[in-house]
């Protein structure tokens, strides 16, 4: 008889179990069961939707925050090389996501009006070498090689934990947040 196991890790320290001692039954190893990752983390994942419009927001945010940028250096009326604004864009919204993440529990703009949020796969709150890690990933895939930055965004659609590509790698989830208490700080409760 075959027992299951979930996602767990073995003594070796790898996700995937060890192979059966002789006179134990075999292992089958599983995807990791949603209901319980919910449970050990505290927060249901994310639905797609709410991530896209979260990075659509993000999206307009930036462009008009590079709008100002622009004005401010005094280069709105100059036409800069496809090039050079891919890389203003991309260093824009590099230093916006990771400060966001990192220092407003887990939340860009987008993400708070949507009402998600990134954390360790553990539920714990993001930290800002995390972030980074999520979000040049992010932006390689994006401006270097676009498909599968898409498959990327769009493997929560059939990823039992709902979690991109980028989560997986950077070890994050996304996850329904509760809405911001008026004086903008989560109690320990929510954010643990």
């Amino acid at each position: 008889m075959a027992t299951v196991d979930r996602g767990t890790t073995s003594t070796t320290g790898t996700s995937e179990p060890e192979a059966a001692r002789p006179g134990e039954p075999a292992r089958v190893w599983l995807a990791p069961d949603p209901v319980a990752t919910e449970e050990r983390v505290g927060a249901a994942p994310a639905s797609w939707g709410r991530r896209v419009a979260a990075t659509l927001l993000d999206g307009v945010l930036i462009a008009v925050l590079g709008f100002f940028v622009a004005i401010l250096l005094g280069i709105a009326g100059t036409t800069p090389s496809v090039t050079a604004y891919r890389a203003g864009w991309a260093a824009l919204a590099l230093v916006y996501a990771i400060l966001m993440l990192a220092y407003n529990g887990g939340q860009t703009a987008g993400k708070e009006a949507m009402r998600i949020r990134v954390v360790e796969e553990d539920g714990a709150p993001i930290g800002l070498g995390r972030a980074a890690g999520r979000e040049v990933l992010k932006v390689v895939l994006q401006v270097l090689l676009f498909l599968p930055y898409l498959l990327s965004v769009l493997w929560p659609l059939w990823q039992p934990e709902k979690r991109a590509l980028h989560d997986l790698a950077a070890g994050t989830r996304v996850v329904k947040a509760p809405r911001k208490p008026p004086n903008g700080y989560y109690d320990a409760a929510d954010v643990a």
